[in-house]
């Protein structure tokens, strides 16, 4: 499989154009931020103002003008011309302001679901993670689960402190609340999520070479409720979902004769592991696709030398984010003892959570897979991403509690499977059109736009009639 892309013809000019660049990746950087500060005017800023998510809006607004005048002209036409072009690109705008309202959403209202974690549970989180900082001692008291998500909540203690401090509010760590720990974290969370809808975005338009797959696999993991119910809790599952993708991402760049994006995907999983154990099962795809399907063709590269870059970028992503596992072994192993079996029918009641909450997502992956299989050469592509999910979902039936966040993690390599599938029937349907229609070519988008909202009309009625 062959990772390449197409790069520009011969004898064009190399004309670097450094506004561009600037305006390219600066202004969509800005206008986020300002987009999560109006989300989060509350703890960032003295006072919140819609007028926030008004600069973001103006922001995007001013580059999508600029371009357009750049390449078209300041006409309808020209709008309309690169509005039919980035299709894929508005679909993404539209996955990530309404994931981003999803999870705002969660994260104010707090609903009482599946997924809600035990109250004590969550305190005891919060106070682990402040006694980390007022101890400086950065060993949890348990490696029942991996510590890297509580290094993250003793540096949201830490963040709390300094500003809180700064205005003379508080004189030491012991005087951060818990509640403004957790209230940090779910907007922690919720940038999280945004990221993790971007890094699949990207993953996916590299993995099938189509803009439109990655603009579904971002819009199926920016609006499934197993992703987006997380946001509210001490949820280690989403930073290991940001991972996760990142260390498939990376993987994409791999080609015959390059090892570096071997190691950089290894090294993501291996932080990946470090926020959640179940992130270790990413090694069996990325291992086969560097042994297999990113390697030279003649057998010329050693299958085993690409598969130990691999495991070495693990390996120290690992040692990285749970160090504990050497300087105190011995208590590592009985963290791990600690862990308690699943219980009783755990599958069936993961199954029942995922078909309750989730419907859409659950169908499309369920017609993804019989998609694959008649169609030979989309399989290879397919089970790849689809083997993680299956593997944790199998891991989930023999270790620890019944808890339906625990499927956030698979939520972007789901997004990913079904992305080419999807993408491709909207083109297979695009081709049925009227003449007009089926040489337009945002037909194509249109028609994955739809797709994705009856996705999400049928988990909407799912959660009406089964959860």
């Amino acid at each position: 499989m062959d990772f390449k892309q197409p790069g520009s013809e011969p004898g064009l000019p190399k004309k670097i154009n450094w506004l561009n660049i600037v305006l390219a990746g600066l202004a969509p950087g800005l206008a986020l931020l300002c987009y999560l500060l109006f989300l989060t005017g509350d703890y960032f800023l003295p006072v919140k103002s819609p007028l926030w998510l008004a600069g973001a809006v103006l922001l995007l607004v001013v580059v999508i003008a600029y371009k357009i005048g750049r390449s078209r002209g300041f006409t309808l036409a020209g709008l309309r011309g690169w509005l039919v072009a980035n299709g894929p690109v508005l679909i993404l705008v539209v996955a990530l302001l309404g994931g981003g309202l999803l999870r705002y959403q969660a994260l104010k209202t707090r609903p009482i679901t599946s997924a809600s974690p035990d109250p004590a549970a969550v305190q005891a989180f919060a106070t682990e993670a402040r006694d980390i900082i007022n101890q400086s001692n950065w060993q949890p008291k348990s490696y029942e689960q991996p510590p890297l998500y509580l290094y993250g909540g003793a540096a949201v203690v830490e963040l709390i402190f300094f500003q809180q401090a700064s205005g003379g509010k508080i004189n030491s760590p012991e005087q951060v609340a818990n509640q403004d720990i957790l209230d940090y974290l779910t907007y922690v969370n919720l940038l999280l999520g945004l990221v993790t809808i971007v890094v699949v975005y990207a993953a996916g338009s590299r993995w099938w070479r189509s803009g439109l797959a990655g603009a579904s696999a971002a819009g199926l993991s920016g609006l499934a409720w197993l992703a987006y119910q997380a946001t509210p809790n001490p949820a280690p599952q989403l930073l290991a979902a940001a991972l996760g993708a990142l260390a498939f991402y990376a993987m994409t760049f791999s080609e015959p004769g390059r090892r570096a994006p071997l190691f950089w995907a290894g090294l993501l999983a291996g932080l990946a592991t470090g926020a959640a154990y179940g992130s270790g099962l990413i090694l069996a795809p990325l291992l086969w696709l560097a042994a297999f399907q990113t390697a030279s063709p003649t057998g010329k590269e050693k299958r085993l030398g690409r598969n130990g870059v691999t495991l070495g970028g693990w390996l120290l992503g690992w040692t990285l984010a749970c160090p504990g596992w050497i300087l105190g072994a011995n208590r590592f192993v009985e963290g791990l003892a600690a862990i308690k079996p699943a219980p009783e029918a755990a599958l069936n009641g993961y199954f029942k959570q995922f078909f309750g909450y989730d419907l859409g997502l659950l169908a499309v992956v369920f017609l993804a897979f019989a998609y694959a299989v008649v169609r030979r050469t989309t399989w290879g592509r397919f089970w790849p991403l689809l083997a993680f999910p299956v593997l944790y979902f199998i891991v989930l039936n023999l270790t620890g509690p019944l808890n339906v966040t625990r499927l956030a993690l698979v939520v972007p390599w789901l997004a990913l499977a079904v992305a080419g599938p999807f993408a491709e029937t909207a083109v297979w349907l695009q081709e049925r059109l009227p003449l007009r229609f089926r040489q337009a070519t945002w037909s194509g988008a249109a028609l994955t736009f739809l797709g994705l909202a009856l996705v999400v009309a049928v988990s909407i009625l799912g959660r009406r009639f089964f959860a």
